[in-house]
């Protein structure tokens, strides 16, 4: 009898695994969902906030803009800094209407998300106008930042 509990139980355990990541294949299949109002401390929110960003007319307001939504560790060192400066962000701002139903307003869509890292990031994908494939932002919660979640790998713009 104990043996039968444990098979039934491993056997449900499978099958609520295999239900998630069928969920998760389902879940892209979908249309993408439109962000217009996300409330502030979402990852929704710290998106919206780097495309305003990006949105900014001069490189410079946007990158001061820009800057507090990167993790912590992103900005140890200079050289990473500076490489979200000037490669990461000049793209975003470059290409930042590829992201925009309406190029005068920060309403994007997501396409689908998922955990990554065994949970400690995640991953946002981001309707791109000019491709097929959405474009990946990676946040996960920055200790220094309150537990906030904040970017740690984008491809807007790239």
């Amino acid at each position: 009898m104990r043996r039968f509990a444990v098979l039934s139980f491993i056997l449900l355990a499978l099958a609520a695994l295999a239900s998630i990541q069928s969920c998760k294949a389902i879940q892209r299949l979908l249309p993408a969902t439109e962000v217009t109002d996300p409330a502030e401390g979402t990852p929704e929110y710290v998106i919206q906030q780097i495309i305003i960003a990006g949105m900014a007319k001069d490189s410079d307001d946007g990158w001061k803009l820009f800057r507090p939504w990167l993790h912590s560790e992103e900005l140890d060192s200079p050289a990473s800094e500076k490489n979200w400066r000037q490669f990461n962000f000049e793209a975003l701002h470059r290409n930042v209407k590829l992201y925009l139903e309406d190029p005068t307003l920060p309403i994007y869509k997501i396409d689908y998300d998922e955990e990554t890292d065994g949970g400690r990031q995640h991953r946002w994908f981001i309707v791109n106008q000019k491709s097929d494939m959405p474009s990946p932002v990676v946040m996960k919660p920055d200790p220094k930042a309150d537990g906030e979640w904040r970017v740690k790998r984008m491809s807007l713009g790239l």
